[in-house]
């Protein structure tokens, strides 16, 4: 690959996290990402194969002295992720034809973001035998999988027959995978063993132990050195190559598969909203990068709200949605073309509430006990799990909480204790507020008018009314703690002498 396939292929990495980044606010937590590359006229595409499943294909045609070709998936690992933290990588591998793919391990040495030095693992010099790395052999005698007379034949891979990473069998089993004892070159400049280049184990690279083939110079190469990419692919230096990849397994955790997004819906994530205010929020990630995120609604009687799928690209609040019962569809696609999809239901739902308070008109002179309130809801919503406790009555800023309540069909009734809110009170009129929790956990705030009079000019102080008998009604559902589990129960027996005062 030259100077310019390189660069282009950092920055459509780039492009690929930062397009994740802006669609979900934890992508940036995902391990690794990947995208598929090629060189000329060399193929790496996702095809869902009718035997095989979901895979990656990679094909290099020609001959590479003529037309150097291949297919490649990059790989971009954790950011500090270095050749000592690399202590297993495999795959499986269908080679249809030529020479099976191969891994190179791209490599920053001094820090600065871009790549170095290459590390190359391939099938022909596995597994190592030692002790040198040179080929002293004769034709006949191979070194790992290499023999000279055997490169027309590729050096007899496997064809069609699912194994592992270098394996020309399925029960080859020191070369399923690769570990430190596996044989890797540094640079790709010239295949195989040669004087002059870097040659040793994984393990002696990590070690800092690798030395110029006939010569004493060390290899710069160690543990500390930052692994940026890993890149499996297949090329034609020996000639036209095709396989199927799939199950990418980095340290024995599988970190590459053409499978689909991950997709979530975080909002809406409530059964029930009010009007207005619906809030939309997707998570998706993907290995290989997210392609676009569209989503429609539907309603009740099956008809989209809107015309075409809206894009989405970040958490918005849905508005202009009638009640009723909707269902939010979610479709992602990543950059293989892979689709997956997602729904959940949620109900919209009118929280008009109207509030009326009773009396009216508040004369101070009467003997009435209670003031009282009722809530109605809207057509359709029952009053069950309000909670009542909750509730609070606020007048010329004071707050105060209901003696007693009760749900009954479409309202809540509330009693509050007259005597403590008239004590705060004079002549006029005031707004009295209403406020509290709607089951689905929106809160609420109604308002009505409460006229205060006074007509005797003998108001009645919450110390007197204090010593009245009857504080309560007889039938009592709900009693905040601190009131008497039996009120009503005085010298009136419960009958609410002056209950009619208003």
């Amino acid at each position: 690959m030259n100077i310019n396939n390189k660069t282009l292929a950092t920055l459509i990495s780039a492009l690929l996290i930062t397009s994740t980044l802006a669609l979900t606010a934890s992508a940036e937590t995902q391990d690794y990402m990947a995208q598929l590359t090629t060189t000329n006229d060399g193929t790496a595409t996702y095809l869902n194969h009718t035997v095989h499943g979901p895979v990656i294909h990679l094909n290099a045609s020609g001959v590479a002295d003529t037309d150097p070709n291949k297919g490649t998936i990059i790989i971009t690992l954790p950011e500090n992720t270095t050749l000592g933290d690399i202590e297993s990588l495999k795959w499986s591998v269908y080679t249809l034809t030529g020479y099976p793919p191969h891994a190179d391990l791209k490599l920053d040495l001094d820090d600065d973001g871009s790549i170095d030095e290459t590390l190359v693992f391939e099938y022909a010099y596995q597994p190592y035998t030692g002790p040198d790395y040179l080929y002293n052999g004769t034709p006949g005698t191979p070194y790992g999988h290499y023999d000279p007379s055997a490169q027309g034949s590729f050096y007899n891979p496997q064809y069609e027959t699912w194994v592992n990473t270098f394996q020309n069998s399925t029960t080859e089993n020191e070369t399923g995978i690769i570990t430190g004892a596996s044989v890797a070159w540094q640079a790709s400049d010239l295949p195989g063993p040669y004087t002059g280049g870097y040659f040793g184990t994984l393990d002696e690279f990590k070690a800092g132990n690798v030395t110029i083939i006939g010569d004493t110079t060390p290899s710069p190469v160690n543990a500390s050195a930052e692994v940026l990419e890993i890149r499996i692919e297949v090329d034609n230096w020996i000639g036209a190559s095709e396989a199927y990849v799939k199950d990418i397994d980095l340290n024995d955790e599988t970190i590459i598969e053409p499978s689909t997004p991950n997709l979530a819906i975080l909002e809406p994530s409530k059964t029930s909203y009010h009007v207005g205010n619906v809030p939309l929020e997707i998570e998706v990630w993907a290995v290989f990068g997210i392609d676009a995120v569209t989503y429609n609604i539907e309603d009740s009687n099956g008809t989209w709200i809107y015309s075409s799928n809206q894009t989405y690209t970040e958490a918005i609040n849905i508005t202009g949605l009638d009640p009723d019962l909707y269902t939010l569809h979610v479709w992602a696609s990543n950059n293989l073309g892979i689709m997956t999809s997602a729904t959940t239901e949620f109900t919209v739902y009118e929280t008009q509430l109207t509030v009326q308070v009773s009396p009216e008109t508040l004369n101070l002179s009467s003997n009435g006990n209670w003031i009282t309130v009722k809530i109605q809801l809207p057509e359709g919503r029952h009053a069950n799990g309000y909670n009542i406790s909750k509730i609070r009555l606020t007048v010329n800023g004071e707050s105060f909480s209901p003696v007693w309540g009760k749900n009954e069909g479409e309202s809540v009734m509330l009693k509050f204790d007259r005597a403590e809110i008239q004590d705060t009170l004079d002549e006029g009129e005031y707004t009295v507020t209403i406020t509290g929790e709607t089951p689905e956990g929106d809160s609420f705030e109604e308002t009505d008018i409460l006229k205060v009079i006074n007509p005797g000019k003998g108001k009645i102080k919450a110390a007197q009314k204090s010593s009245r008998n009857g504080r309560g009604p007889n039938n009592q559902d709900h009693i905040p703690p601190g009131h008497q589990d039996n009120p009503g129960k005085g010298r009136n027996k419960g009958k609410g002498k002056g209950r009619g005062n208003q």
